[in-house]
């Protein structure tokens, strides 16, 4: 049914998608090799910070303050939720892939503000 040259190129591309394949399952879940957004508590009286803006009688919404950080998974401390001894996301000191993120016009996305009185997205309102 196939030549000898067939079933080479056929096995060849079996080995090769086979290895991209065991490639990506090494970095996702052994190495952990990718990034993790997600949102860490904020003062708002030390930086600004990002707010959700809720639609009135959503009990759901929270209001909450937050910044928003960007992390490598592999550098993210494992924790059961609930757990007290694990302590929150934070970028150590020259830490590579690592950002926290604080509120500004140019970054606030569709539904949250800045709790510094830069204002929701479109508005035109400044702090003063």
């Amino acid at each position: 049914m196939f030549d000898s040259k067939s079933k080479i190129l056929f096995i060849s591309a079996v080995i090769i998608f086979l290895c991209a394949g065991l490639w990506r399952y090494y970095e996702y879940f052994v190495a952990q090799d990718f990034m993790i957004s997600s949102r860490i508590n904020c003062d708002p009286s030390i930086s600004s910070c990002f707010v959700s803006t809720c639609d009135p009688g959503d009990s759901e919404c929270s209001t909450d303050p937050y910044l928003k950080i960007i992390k490598k998974a592999n550098k993210i401390e494992e924790c059961t939720f609930g757990d007290e001894k694990c302590s929150s996301m934070s970028c150590e000191n020259g830490e590579k892939d690592c950002s926290i993120i604080s509120c500004n016009i140019n970054n606030v996305m569709t539904g949250e503000h800045c709790s510094d009185g830069l204002d929701m997205v479109g508005s035109e309102e400044v702090k003063k």
